[in-house]
């Protein structure tokens, strides 16, 4: 089991990574949209390991509830995230279509809302956080929650 220890660590650091990059990026440019840099940088693909990781030892492992409520944080920010994948990828598609600015101001609305969602399970689940001036900023206690989390789960 250690080896499933290793690899839920390998996932969440290399999430944990994304995250602190996005808001790197951000706080250097605000014009850059953080939720975009997440996206563009994996972070679903390594939010469905951690999820499929986490699904694997709520049924065959022994800490339940702290597998069951990972499974639900990661899922919860991957289905977010399989969203705005969806919003995105018609606006791309839409540049090389001529359709009408109602629809793409609709897609873009739909894309906004995806961003406000992701932010706020981001800041839920202590990735991100708020400061005074409504800036996004990287916070620490998500990724050693998770760290403490994995410790605590003999079978992980």
């Amino acid at each position: 089991m250690k080896n499933n220890k290793k690899r839920f660590l390998f996932y969440l650091e290399q999430l944990n990574s994304v995250i602190l990059k996005s808001i790197e990026i951000y706080n250097s440019s605000p014009i850059n949209n953080p939720v975009e840099i997440i996206y563009k940088n994996n972070a679903r693909t390594f939010l469905f390991q951690l999820q499929g990781l986490a699904r694997i030892e709520n049924k065959i492992g022994i800490n339940k509830k702290i597998c069951n409520g990972l499974l639900l944080e990661f899922k919860s920010i991957e289905d977010a995230l399989g969203k705005y994948d969806y919003w995105y990828d018609l606006l791309e598609k839409n540049k090389n279509w001529n359709i009408s600015i109602e629809i793409e101001e609709y897609f873009k609305q739909q894309l906004f809302i995806q961003v406000g969602l992701i932010e706020q399970l981001l800041i839920k689940h202590k990735w991100i956080n708020k400061n005074k001036e409504n800036v996004n900023e990287y916070n620490e206690i998500g990724y050693l929650n998770y760290k403490r989390k994995n410790k605590q789960n003999k079978n992980i």
